[in-house]
């Protein structure tokens, strides 16, 4: 976008940048929603591209915020316009459904790491009574007479 544009574009409140007339296919909406029922795709008129939109509030309150642009983007998995690519993107990057699974997971790797520093204590205590006892152990086989020169 030049500059001349940005500054056409200036003026215009954000929300009004969206063409109220073009609509997005019905089923891809429709799919979309059975994710996020708050999600609606939108014409954002000064690139000329669709944008993913979400309304936090609800559609009765008017306010929407960008989710994703609908540009091309190999790395990020984005592939241009509208299409059945939008759906995959949105179940694979859903976290409130796989929060449980999650929650798991960060529950058993906090497990795995206690027992991991537990057992390192363990071993370092065991450790350190063998070096504790072997002065007790000198002069519990050879009494007083122990060639163990350690402090009892």
């Amino acid at each position: 976008m030049t500059d001349a544009e940005r500054k056409m574009w200036a003026e215009i409140p954000y929300q009004k940048r969206y063409s109220e007339f073009a609509t997005a296919s019905r089923w891809l909406v429709k799919a979309m929603r059975k994710v996020d029922p708050w999600l609606d795709l939108k014409f954002y008129l000064p690139t000329q591209t669709w944008h993913v939109v979400r309304y936090p509030h609800g559609f009765s309150y008017g306010k929407f915020t960008k989710v994703w642009e609908c540009g091309e983007d190999p790395v990020r998995g984005l592939r241009g316009g509208p299409g059945e690519w939008i759906i995959d993107a949105m179940k694979a990057g859903d976290m409130r459904k796989r929060r449980g699974e999650i929650e798991r997971l960060l529950k058993e790797s906090d497990e795995r790491m206690e027992r991991d520093a537990l057992r390192q204590q363990e071993d370092a205590a065991l450790e350190a009574a063998k070096d504790m006892r072997k002065p007790l152990q000198a002069l519990e086989d050879y009494g007083p007479n122990s060639d163990y020169h350690e402090v009892y």
